[in-house]
């Protein structure tokens, strides 16, 4: 500790404090030079620690003492009383509503303690302004009102009530609502994106399917989508193809249909009641013969649209043949039936019954006639006469016909059936027809 600027005297009761004259601050909490807190102990007398109180803002400590005073004549042996002039009690000091003591709004109005500097000469700082060393001085127990005053205003702080949380933590209302439009606008976009990538599954599905349909169609034809050509079937031999059979996709026409097989386009014509008449192989004219029965005429024109292949589309072979095996059944491969005896095989109503080596034609059938590319020809396929009367209903007409010719020079055949009912024959009731 720094020695006395001034040695004591003897009796004296209250130390010498002017050291403090060495330090350079002189706020609250000043440190000398070797760091120790400086307090000073105001003197000895009767007052209640409660009363004590710092003076007032408005109040000059000039006024109370002489400029010229030593600071430590403050600590001198002598007690002021209110008898001696010039006193004023603690409380007038502090003024009537500040008995106690206040503290500041918050503890960073008060400035940070300065760190004495000891280049100061001891002599400069003797010469220090007597107001300015008072406020060195606190009381103690003022210390300790000025802590706990500040403890319990800390403690009072409260946020503003319409501040329920920190206001960084706090989020606007349009922030907050642009935060949902944009979180609802992202959920939309998701879910397109799913119904998008959910239909784009399905279609492609779908086409897988339809290719491997397609796929498998062509590498595993129909059985009854080319079928050989009876020319090369040995003399006395006959293929029959099942009458219950289903037929190829595309191969079931209506009336007025136009559909190509192979080489060869076919236009379903029209129905007929009409007898079957006859011309002589010869041209003769003057040869005659009757007229049979009244019989349907399944009317067709075949196209020939391939671009080097000569075809004949039908002829009395294709059209006419037929074989009976060793039960009695009749074997043929062009007939009539009922859609609803289909799946049975039968009954069936076959084709006029004309010798393959007859002298007489069917006139107007032109059969076995040659088609060059490009060319067509109408013929007409007539119905027996017995069993009209029992087809009734939705009817079948099978017809097996030439479509073209393979690499090794034969033909290849193909069945088609057309679908048609009583109504649509031209020309009156097959009831009637047959009568």
């Amino acid at each position: 500790m720094p020695q006395d600027s001034s040695p004591r005297k003897p009796g004296d009761s209250a130390p010498n404090f002017d050291f403090l004259n060495e330090q350079d601050g002189s706020e609250l909490g000043g440190r000398d030079s070797g760091g120790d807190s400086a307090v000073g102990v105001l003197p000895a007398g009767e007052h209640d620690p409660d009363e004590a109180a710092l003076p007032s803002p408005d109040q000059s400590t000039e006024e109370e003492k002489p400029t010229g005073e030593s600071p430590s004549s403050i600590f001198s042996d002598a007690v002021p009383t209110r008898e001696d002039e010039g006193y004023t009690p603690p409380e007038e000091l502090a003024g009537p509503d500040e008995a106690t003591l206040i503290a500041p709004e918050s503890f960073s109005d008060v400035e940070p303690p300065m760190v004495p500097d000891d280049s100061v000469p001891a002599a400069t700082a003797a010469e220090a302004d007597p107001a300015d060393e008072a406020d060195d001085t606190l009381h103690v127990a003022g210390m300790a009102g000025i802590a706990s005053t500040a403890d319990e205003e800390t403690v009072r702080m409260e946020a503003p009530a319409d501040m329920t949380d920190p206001p960084r933590h706090r989020r606007s209302e349009a922030a907050a609502s642009s935060g949902r439009n944009d979180a609802g606008d992202d959920s939309k976009q998701r879910l397109n994106l799913i119904i998008l990538a959910s239909y784009a599954s399905a279609v492609t599905l779908i086409a897988i399917y339809l290719w491997m349909r397609l796929a498998a169609a062509a590498a595993h034809p129909h059985h009854l989508e080319s079928l050989p050509d009876v020319k090369p079937i040995p003399e006395g031999q006959f293929s029959e193809y099942d009458a219950a059979a289903t037929m190829p996709p595309g191969h079931t026409l209506q009336l007025g249909d136009s559909r190509q097989f192979g080489n060869i386009r076919v236009d379903v014509l029209r129905i007929s009641r009409e007898p079957v008449e006859f011309a002589h192989f010869s041209g003769d004219s003057k040869r005659w013969r009757e007229a049979s029965q009244p019989v349907l005429k399944l009317w067709l024109r075949f196209t020939n649209v391939s671009d080097d292949q000569v075809i004949v589309p039908v002829d009395a072979e294709l059209l006419l043949k037929r074989a009976v095996n060793s039960s009695g059944k009749m074997l043929a491969n062009n007939f009539v039936i009922r859609a609803s005896d289909k799946p049975a095989g039968g009954p069936r109503v076959f084709l006029y019954d004309h010798p393959l080596t007859s002298e007489w034609d069917l006139k107007e059938q032109n059969l076995g006639l040659a088609l060059k590319p490009g060319e067509s020809l109408e013929t007409y396929v007539p119905s027996a006469v017995d069993g009209l009367e029992d087809l009734e209903g939705s009817l079948l007409w099978r017809v097996h016909f030439r479509k073209g010719h393979s690499p090794r020079g034969y033909g290849v055949t193909t069945l088609i059936e057309v679908a048609f009912s009583r109504s649509d024959v031209a020309g009156g009731d097959t009831q009637t027809q047959s009568s």
